[in-house]
């Protein structure tokens, strides 16, 4: 039971750092495109 409780948390914990670090990439794309748009 502990080694599948583990399991879990592990695949929980990547999910959370999967979406994390998709978000940041996405919200660094838009200040980007902000940014580029301001110089235009």
């Amino acid at each position: 039971m502990e080694t599948m409780a583990l399991g879990v948390l592990v695949l929980l914990a990547t999910f959370i750092v999967i979406i994390v670090s998709l978000s940041l990439i996405g919200w660094a794309g838009h200040l980007k495109n902000e940014k580029s748009s301001d110089f235009l």
